[in-house]
């Protein structure tokens, strides 16, 4: 839990992927690697991230998550 609490403050109270304000209600740990990739469960592959992001991301990648972050993206500019 402590390394968690360094990481939180680490990122200045902010999502790791959004840069959006963090608090205890809508902090979550994300996997940077997902498991289903062979991403391990330690403090090494998670980052903090806002649960809304979270729930988006599910077990995406990176890559995966902001292609179709930029697929919406473009198609609310079609």
């Amino acid at each position: 839990m402590l390394g968690l609490m360094a990481m939180i403050k680490g990122q200045g109270y902010k999502c790791a992927i959004t840069g959006v304000e963090l608090d205890h209600k809508t902090a979550t740990v994300d996997h940077t690697v997902p498991l289903k990739y062979g991403g391990a469960n330690c403090l090494s592959n998670v980052q903090v991230i806002h649960d809304a992001i979270n729930r988006m991301k599910g077990t995406l990648s990176m890559d995966e998550f902001t292609y179709w972050c930029g697929m919406v993206a473009n198609a609310e500019d079609a």
